[in-house]
């Protein structure tokens, strides 16, 4: 019988770097919350596999993000604290909540995952970015919103606005509205048994490696770090060593930004150890 492609959805591992590079200031954030709610698989996008036993059974959804902030970093952190952000992805309730809690010119990038048993959601406002490694194929779930889309050129500028070098939407820098919007684009992907891993990384990481370079480079140390002796601090996983190699990487390439990088393992333990039988 065909099985949900993550079984429970326990045992998820992840890893997270952050570096403040050449900036004077660090204004981007992880947030990370495992398990943060339970939910079944057809509550969550839909089953990759109705009829078995778990897509009915209510298993952990977990919510992985990266915000990259402007102006300072009061906005980051309040975005990965707010739980209606975390809930229900509500970019334009965190916006309004955000008007007598910080400057006008202060806003955010946001790039976040939930991730169920079957499926990723990936909902972006700005420029940073998710990319799935499925395969050997870097796929990205989430596109930059900068001002070389000529669909975000024309709302701006049929808006009456005018074009700067600046991403065309972010949340919570009130000083350019209605220009700049925080209005999220949202992807379903369902996942595959050939999902590997997820790369989220604010625009340090992207602006000086392409995606096929990062998931090619993630690739080659998760597989290497995985043949490791196992440990029980996820600080050890092979996912926190990938993305501290990433941050590397981005520094070594001479970004100028901020640079945070989370990597979610989507082979759970048990599939890797069988595959290794």
């Amino acid at each position: 019988m065909k099985k949900c492609v993550g079984r429970s959805n326990r045992g998820v591992t992840f890893g997270k770097a952050s570096e403040q590079g050449l900036r004077k200031t660090m204004e981007d954030t992880c947030g990370i919350y495992q398990e943060f709610m339970t939910l079944s698989c057809v509550e969550v996008g839909g089953c990759t596999a109705p009829s078995c036993r778990y897509a009915s059974v209510k298993s952990p959804v977990h919510y992985f993000g990266v915000f990259d902030g402007h102006g300072g970093s009061q906005v980051t952190h309040y975005i990965f604290l707010t739980p209606k952000f975390l809930l229900f992805m509500a970019f334009e309730r965190v916006d309004d909540g955000l008007i007598d809690r910080t400057l006008a010119s202060v806003g955010s990038t946001a790039s976040v995952v939930i991730l169920s048993a079957c499926q990723i959601i990936a909902a972006n406002c700005g420029d940073s970015r998710v990319v799935l490694c499925r395969g050997k194929q870097a796929i990205p779930l989430t596109v930059d919103h900068k001002l070389n889309r000529q669909d975000e050129v024309a709302r701006i500028t049929d808006g009456g606005g005018i074009i700067v070098d600046l991403v065309s939407s972010l949340s919570c820098d009130h000083s350019l509205k209605p220009y700049i919007i925080p209005v999220p684009e949202i992807t379903f992907t369902t996942r595959s048994a050939e999902d590997e891993f997820l790369v989220l990384a604010s625009d340090g990481l992207w602006d000086v490696l392409s995606n096929d370079d990062v998931i090619k480079l993630a690739r080659k140390e998760l597989r290497e770090h995985r043949r490791r002796p196992k440990s029980d601090d996820n600080s050890s996983c092979p996912a926190s060593f990938v993305a501290e190699g990433l941050v590397k990487y981005a520094l070594d390439a001479y970004s100028q930004d901020n640079i945070s990088v989370v990597v979610v393992d989507l082979k759970l333990p048990r599939i890797r150890v069988q595959r290794k039988q």
